[in-house]
């Protein structure tokens, strides 16, 4: 992007990306939904699966540029999945059944139903663990999610958070803050027998190991799984 021909009104951005750089030459006066179009066409992630991190950039698509505060020379952080990105992570059969000896064998059988994930299952549901309810969808609660067992059989309360991007996984020894930016993709499947509950498992990283949550109330798993992903 030229900048000499820049006028008055026009500012440079620079978006950050899985480790690239994306400099944005755009007229001060464009709105938020005009950013993200041109972050679209650099990037190829979709409007709709970006969040754009920077104090003060709104959600709202509308409004301009200028009245959120927008600067010559901003840096702005890009999380997000490309429409690849996102059709690779269904298309990829989980772990557990890509290191099988007998794949066909294990495509039927849940991962519920396997181990290690069955000697957790087998404890039975947790008696302090939160409602579910299978079948809807509801946005996540204000209130950490209780009563979860973790790969280890430790219980863990499980926090989302929007305001500082990251998932905090808090057991009574220690609190683990796990980033949004740093989870790779979560995978989800209800519990055979507990349908109102959940397996789920964190990616985190470029490995193929994933923190995995027992016994998550089904009605959060996608709000959960679109607020960490970006899907918003």
């Amino acid at each position: 992007f030229a900048t000499m021909d820049a006028q008055p009104s026009s500012i440079n951005v620079t978006i950050s990306f899985k480790k690239q750089t994306f400099p944005i030459l755009i007229d001060a006066n464009k709105t938020v939904g005009d950013l993200r179009q041109e972050v679209f066409q650099l990037t190829g992630v979709p409007a709709a699966l970006q969040k754009l991190m920077l104090k003060g950039l709104t959600k709202d698509d509308s409004v301009t540029l200028t009245s959120v505060g927008l600067k010559d020379g901003a840096k702005i952080m890009l999380i997000g999945s490309t429409i690849q990105d996102v059709m690779s992570t269904a298309e990829v059969p989980p772990p557990e059944a890509a290191s099988s000896s007998s794949s066909s064998s294990v495509s039927s059988t849940s991962l519920s139903e396997q181990l290690p994930h069955k000697k957790i299952i087998d404890q039975g549901v947790p008696d302090d663990v939160m409602g579910g309810i299978r079948g809807i969808h509801e946005p996540l609660p204000g209130v950490p999610l209780y009563g979860i067992v973790n790969n280890r059989g430790d219980k863990v309360r499980v926090t989302v958070s929007m305001e500082t991007q990251e998932v905090r996984l808090s057991t009574k020894s220690a609190t683990q803050k796990v980033p949004f930016a740093t989870i790779k993709s979560v995978i989800a499947e209800p519990i055979k027998g507990h349908e109102e509950y959940h397996l789920v498992g964190l990616q985190v990283g470029v490995g193929e190991s994933k923190y995995m949550l027992y016994w998550v109330p089904s009605q959060y798993v996608r709000a959960m799984q679109n607020a960490i992903l970006g899907y918003y």
